[in-house]
């Protein structure tokens, strides 16, 4: 087995509508078998590492084995060698993502990313290196590639206020009620 180095993750998308098959793994399955993808050691043919489909993250290889999802070459080597694979069980150019896909690809990319030290540029769609196909889609863009990787922004300590009641302080009021005098004297 030749081994997998995550530097980049990978988007595509089975480019098969979800209207016609719900849950596209045992198709998608039977897809790379019939092509002659190599079996991985999880028992799939299937070219991605994971397969959103049905509403469900399904794992298809394990991190460490080599991908069959995209074989150019990027610094020297086969992307299938230093890349993760994540595909979506849908069209991309006719249908969108649906809520569930999006938070299982997120929580799955953002997962990756931490234990990989995968930054931000280094999750692209299919078609960063395959120019001529559209892969996830053209209904994704960068746009929404970018509201994907967004992290929420963790809370800072607030720093503590003495709890008072009112608005102002005592010295405060006795501030404010001098100018009011000197204003209306």
């Amino acid at each position: 087995m030749q081994i997998n180095t995550p530097r980049l993750i990978l988007i595509h998308s089975t480019d098969y509508p979800r209207r016609i098959i719900a849950n596209q793994f045992n198709s998608c399955n039977e897809w790379h078998k019939a092509r002659n993808f190599p079996l991985s050691l999880l028992g799939n043919y299937i070219g991605y590492h994971r397969l959103i489909t049905g509403e469900k993250n399904y794992q298809a290889r394990e991190d460490n084995e080599a991908g069959a999802h995209c074989n150019k070459v990027y610094q020297g080597k086969s992307v299938n060698f230093q890349s993760l694979g994540v595909c979506i069980g849908f069209d991309g150019d006719i249908e969108p993502v649906t809520d569930i896909e999006y938070n299982l690809l997120q929580k799955q990319v953002w997962e990756w990313q931490d234990k990989y030290n995968i930054p931000n540029n280094r999750v692209v769609f299919h078609r960063f290196f395959v120019k001529e196909k559209t892969c996830p889609g053209s209904l994704l863009n960068d746009a929404w590639l970018a509201r994907l990787l967004l992290r929420p922004i963790e809370p800072t300590e607030v720093a503590k206020v003495e709890p008072r009641i009112g608005c102002l302080s005592e010295g405060e009021k006795t501030t404010f009620i001098n100018l009011l005098k000197k204003l209306f004297t």
